[in-house]
């Protein structure tokens, strides 16, 4: 599974609830959020820092999602580390 999750261009993330513990994410963070695994991991809230001001009213939408049904879908842009915007 790991090596799966190693090769995947998307990223995944999983996190305890309610305490939003980081349990996972993939390699592939550094790729588009330049950020590190081992920096995701050590703050849970990356994710949510890490979206676009324009998009945070998402943020309610998104865990509203995650109680009723386990996950969310949503198109929303981030600000990596670096500065650069991204859908």
């Amino acid at each position: 599974l790991q090596s799966v999750l190693n090769e995947v261009q998307d990223v995944i993330w999983s996190v305890s609830m309610p305490d939003l513990k980081m349990l996972l994410v993939t390699p592939s963070i550094q790729m588009i959020y330049g950020y590190s695994v081992e920096e995701c991991m050590e703050d849970s809230r990356f994710w949510q820092k890490a979206i676009h001001p324009e998009d945070q009213y998402l943020i309610t939408k998104i865990f509203r999602d995650i109680e009723a049904q386990g996950f969310f879908e949503y198109e929303y842009r981030i600000i990596t580390k670096q500065g650069q915007i991204k859908w």
